[in-house]
């Protein structure tokens, strides 16, 4: 009896150590305690490049279960969040290959740690940012330029872009079926870009469109701001009157609208929904209306914007 129950264990503690994915036996330590495992990792290191092909080591640092730290740079995986900007090597080192911004992340044991890693000459400074379209998603392609530098560059996957090297904070960022953006960058801070798809109609005409609280902002007269807002490019074929008018359906909305540098209000008890206003066409072409929203707020006010041109 005693032969077979030896045989018996010896069978059982031989399946807990296979290797074909079933449970094995966690080694204990010298003590008897269980490994330590990581808790957190931090990097280190110089973040702020200022030249192409200038290269910098970075530090992982794994904070382990047992209070000790442990450097696992070349434990590490690492990646760069732009590497058409700044590169990593799988050691931490990052190089510079275009002026701009990336966030370097390793990971180790599941924990990740992530550095803001710049590129930029002396003297100049970097924004970054992501061009998106409000209630959809990042937009790819997307062209961000500072025109006083001509620096430029493409927006990647999810619309996201960095600029090296600068000195002045006014960007264009232009994409095929979008209205052209423009917007004061902050050096350092993460740059929002909104960007409104094209909307054209014939005078006569009604489309469809919503306001949400992040919307584009326009300047439709000068020293004027309407924000959120959305652009409508009515085209009138001949000379006359346009009448353009505004609907919704949201109680908590108050919309007006900017035609030819005039605003438009509600004004009509009977229509405490709408806006109205009549303008003057004297040479045919595109007429820009800017609808607005007063008191934006965490909702959406979808509207229908009709127009009609009479001699």
């Amino acid at each position: 009896m005693k032969f077979l129950l030896a045989v018996v264990l010896l069978a059982a503690l031989a399946g807990c150590n296979r290797s074909d994915g079933a449970a094995t036996l966690t080694s204990p330590t010298s003590d008897g305690t269980a490994p330590a495992i990581a808790t957190a990792l931090a990097l280190r290191g110089n973040a702020l490049l200022t030249a192409i092909g200038e290269t910098t080591p970075l530090t992982a640092t794994a904070t382990m279960s047992d209070g000790t730290s442990r450097n696992v740079t070349t434990a590490a995986q690492w990646v760069s969040s732009d590497a058409s900007c700044i590169i990593v090597s799988t050691d931490g080192r990052a190089t510079a290959i275009r002026f701009g911004q990336s966030y370097i992340t390793a990971t180790y044991e599941g924990e990740s740690g992530s550095l803001n890693l710049q590129a930029a000459p002396s003297g100049t400074f970097v924004v970054w940012g992501r061009a998106w379209e409000p209630g959809g998603s990042g937009l790819p392609g997307a062209v961000v330029r500072e025109p006083s530098s001509g620096i430029s560059a493409v927006a990647g996957m999810d619309g996201e872009f960095s600029l090296g090297g600068l000195t002045g904070v006014r960007l264009t960022i232009e994409k095929a079926g979008y209205e052209r953006a423009t917007l004061e960058a902050n050096p350092g801070v993460f740059t929002d870009a909104p960007m409104q798809r094209v909307i054209r109609i014939a005078a006569g005409g009604s489309v469809e469109v919503g306001l949400a609280p992040h919307d584009v902002s326009y300047e439709p007269a000068a020293g004027a701001r309407c924000y959120p807002c959305r652009m409508i490019r009515v085209l009138a074929s001949q000379a006359g009157r346009l009448r353009v008018k505004a609907s919704w359906t949201e109680p908590r909305a108050r919309l007006y609208f900017w035609v030819a540098g005039r605003i438009f209000d509600a004004t009509a008890p009977a229509e405490p929904l709408a806006v109205l206003a009549e303008v003057a066409v004297d040479v045919p072409g595109e007429v820009l209306v800017y609808v607005g929203m007063k008191n934006a707020a965490d909702y959406r006010a979808p509207l229908t914007l009709t127009t009609d041109l009479v001699k």
